[in-house]
């Protein structure tokens, strides 16, 4: 039994429901303004020439100096937003990618063959980012061994890398996204 079922109160002065809901929301309350709110002050920054080690206040002030310069390089800024918001749409639309190639996995009734799978396509999650660049360098560079598996073949080869050509590098920048 316990308290509640025999009517009987604790000695003290009893918490309405409502207020006992705030109190449980102030931890949130908080997190909110700390994770969303502070560090919207470091919008300051933006209107002051910074200078490190040098406190906020003595700052020298330049007010819209910093946007001003900002929109002289339009081209180039509209060239970036292009890029980051197209990579963002395609990373968007591979995302779903991993999740059909596991359930499809799933269904494959050979153990070995889905574990031998399993195994290659996580492997480089644990292999550092300089081996995977420089084995990319090696087999994609102008004399990797993409190409000349293109000239062995007979096929057309290109004196450049295609690391290095503006067609690819969007595929390039899309498949790294996805890790």
């Amino acid at each position: 039994m316990t308290l509640r079922t025999l009517n009987i109160h604790p000695p003290g002065r009893k918490i309405k429901a409502k207020t006992k809901y705030f109190l449980l929301a102030i931890p949130f309350f908080v997190f909110v303004i700390m994770m969303f709110y502070v560090p919207l002050f470091g919008w300051a920054y933006s209107f002051v020439k910074y200078q490190p080690g040098v406190p906020f206040l003595q700052m020298p002030w330049v007010g819209l100096d910093h946007f001003y310069k900002l929109i002289q390089y339009w081209p180039q800024l509209s060239l970036v937003l292009r890029n980051t918001i197209a990579l963002s749409l395609l990373t968007l639309l591979f995302t779903p990618l991993p999740i059909f190639v596991a359930i499809m996995l799933n269904e494959v009734r050979s153990n070995v063959y889905r574990r031998f799978v399993q195994t290659v396509t996580t492997l480089p999650n644990f292999i550092s980012w300089v081996v995977v660049f420089g084995l990319a360098t090696i087999i994609f560079s102008s004399n990797g061994m993409f190409n000349s598996l293109l000239g062995n073949l007979g096929l057309p080869r290109y004196p450049h890398g295609l690391i290095g050509s503006y067609d690819a590098a969007w595929f390039f920048q899309t498949v790294n996204c996805k890790s």
